[in-house]
């Protein structure tokens, strides 16, 4: 007659605990920031700005992030400008793209600049591993009393300096 034991607090039972917490691995903050953005955007879709709570669960997120969850370090190739380039080189890291989110990462050398764009009805949540950077952010008005005036769209439309500051490294993310 065999003898099989079910439940009990013998050593089969936490060998079988010792397995499991082994097989339990800590999620990666990449994986963490996928799992939030899936979360927050699921039903979010163009020009629909996610809840105050889901955009501080996602800064939540970006403020805990560091160059090493992400494997770059200042030394490497992507951040030092080459002296024979006139305008340095960015490198783009395409680490997800759904049809609800992206996420990237810029490689700026110093002095690196990222052309004036648009992101029309997106919401850019931004992150700064390490260094620093000048950010100008700009946005559509109807009229001139907003802000500073640059230009005139085809439809008569103006935009205005939202955002003009350094950001450092030690700070926390940014929205924009």
């Amino acid at each position: 007659m065999g003898m099989e034991k079910v439940g009990g607090k013998g050593k089969d039972s936490s060998d079988s605990k010792k397995r499991g917490r082994r097989r339990q691995k800590k999620v990666s903050t990449v994986q963490k920031l996928y799992e939030t953005c899936k979360e927050v955007f699921a039903n979010c879709g163009p020009g629909i700005v996610p809840s105050p709570s889901d955009v501080e669960r996602l800064k939540s997120v970006l403020d805990s992030m560091t160059e090493a969850d992400v494997g770059l370090s200042p030394n490497m190739p992507f951040f030092r400008a080459k002296e024979t380039e006139r305008v340095p080189r960015i490198t783009y890291l395409h680490l997800n793209d759904s049809a609800k989110f992206q996420i990237g990462i810029f490689c700026l050398p110093p002095s690196g600049v990222i052309p004036l764009h648009n992101h029309p009805g997106m919401t850019v949540f931004s992150k700064l591993l390490f260094g620093d950077m000048h950010i100008k952010s700009y946005d559509w008005v109807g009229d001139a009393s907003h802000g500073i005036v640059l230009n005139e769209n085809p439809s008569n439309s103006m935009f205005f300096m939202k955002l003009n500051h350094k950001l450092l490294c030690c700070c926390l993310d940014s929205v924009i």
